[in-house]
């Protein structure tokens, strides 16, 4: 037997080793604030702001940042195109660890240092026309370019991974392509200026427009608009603008003229800046001076009789008094609370078909009987518990100009054969509403709700 014996040669090969070709598979993964590292600085040769179209070669000539890739996420790195939070494509090389720096840095192991002429990072021969996905899936609008940084040898993970991210970018119809530069939003002039007589309050509403000359409301705007005193220049107050428009109504303040000036100001830079200060607004304010203020709450009680009986048919009450409670809710004093069970109670031989009704009085102050307020202020939602009659609750009866101050069924049954006393519960959610335009007075209210059996 011949035995020949052969040495193992190793052989290690030095140089560039670019792994993963293109990324080009679309993600919808929803990116997170914490994932964002840093700026990811792009340039284009010949412009001093980044530019291009969808057939330029390279796509962008450089990329840099002021830090490399964190812990934990230096397996690999790439750049990619997102729109709307998506990934669409990427256009440069995947790099590893393995790329020696004189190829310039992918940021695993520094800073992000990649141009055209010494780095594989970027691909001469790439542009957005020709990216898989990008060129059919990257539409007219917002963009930007992304610099991953993988945790994974293998796979990124746009869910998870931390990335450098460009200004933000857009694309016109026309296949252009820059760096977005916000618009000066200004508050449109003259905003509106209302004044409450009764209240003694000013109310200012200034509406948020594109620009100076486009005056389309900004509903899309962040921020909020200052009000200023005219005179002086101190600010007098603020609202945050929603759908374009702010609002703010000052404090009581004595008849005369006011002056006031208002300016935008932006939380969201990238979409529009702050506004120079408006022109003035005057606004002629009456108030009659005999405005009460608005009481904390209002208390009305409710008596209700406990117990009446006719030849067999007879109504219990559970509560002979119901407390409620007031208080301001949009422009108007509310309150709610139960009746409480009513029973009707039918012993008669003949069960003719019986109704259950009720109205109020009107609510009289407690400690001042020239102070009242309407029965209608009091409606209710009937309910029956139970019933041996197949009783049926009455309607809905919501606060308003009649509610409970004319009378409404609480409940109600036809007519019956069956033998023995035939019982049935009953109760309602009380609703009270009077408007808090201060011609109410703060106090306790009462008033009597009549429930009568037929």
């Amino acid at each position: 037997m011949i035995t020949t014996k052969r040495r193992l040669v190793s052989l290690a090969l030095a140089g560039a080793l670019l792994t993963g070709g293109f990324v080009s598979v679309a993600s919808a993964a929803q990116a997170t604030p914490d994932q964002i590292i840093g700026d990811l600085t792009i340039t284009t040769t010949g412009s001093a702001s980044p530019n291009g179209t969808r057939t330029k070669q390279p796509v962008i000539d450089s990329q840099t940042t002021t830090v490399s890739c964190p812990v934990g996420y230096r397996m690999k790195a790439n750049t990619v195109i997102a729109q709307n939070d998506v990934v669409l494509g990427g256009f440069s090389q995947t790099w590893d660890a393995s790329i020696p720096n004189t190829f310039g840095n992918g940021g695993l192991t520094g800073p992000v240092n990649l141009n055209q002429v010494d780095s594989v990072g970027l691909n001469s021969n790439r542009a957005i026309n020709s990216i898989p996905n990008v060129t059919t899936t990257l539409v007219p609008g917002d963009f930007e370019m992304r610099r991953y940084c993988w945790s994974d040898e293998f796979n990124s993970a746009y869910a998870t991974d931390k990335y450098f991210v460009s200004p933000v970018l857009t694309l016109d119809a026309a296949g252009n392509w820059a760096v977005k530069t916000a618009g000066a939003a200004g508050v449109a002039v003259p905003f509106s200026a209302t004044s409450n007589s009764e209240t003694g309050q000013i109310t200012l509403s200034a509406t948020v427009q594109k620009s100076a000359t486009d005056t389309t409301v900004a509903t899309d705007a962040a921020g909020k608009v200052e009000f200023y005193n005219t005179t002086g220049g101190a600010k007098v107050g603020e609202g945050n603008v929603t759908a374009g428009v702010a609002t703010w109504t000052s404090a009581q303040l004595a008849s005369g003229t006011y002056s006031y000036t208002a300016r935008f100001i932006s939380s969201d830079p990238s979409k529009y800046l702050s506004s120079e200060m408006t022109a003035s607004q005057d606004v002629v304010h009456t108030f009659s001076g005999v405005y009460e203020g608005t009481p904390s709450d209002v208390n009305i009680t409710v008596a209700i009789p406990a117990s009446v009986s006719n030849n067999g048919l007879k109504l219990t009450v559970a509560n002979a008094a119901v407390a409620l409670t007031a208080t301001q809710t949009a422009g108007n004093f509310v309150a709610t609370g139960a009746l409480g069970q009513a029973t009707v109670a039918d012993a008669r031989q003949t069960k003719s078909a019986w109704n259950l009704n009720g109205k109020v009085t009107v609510f009289t102050n407690t400690t001042d009987t020239s102070k009242t307020i309407p029965a209608g202020a009091l409606g209710w939602a009937p309910s029956v518990v139970s019933s041996d009659s197949a009783a049926v609750a009455g309607a809905t009866v919501a606060p308003g100009a009649a509610g409970l101050g004319t009378p409404s069924i609480l409940a109600q049954a036809a007519a019956s054969t069956k033998p023995g006393t035939l019982t049935t519960v009953t109760d309602a959610t009380l609703n009270f509403s009077v408007p808090a335009t201060g011609s109410v007075a703060p106090g306790t209210y009462g008033a009597t709700l009549t429930l009568t059996l037929i």
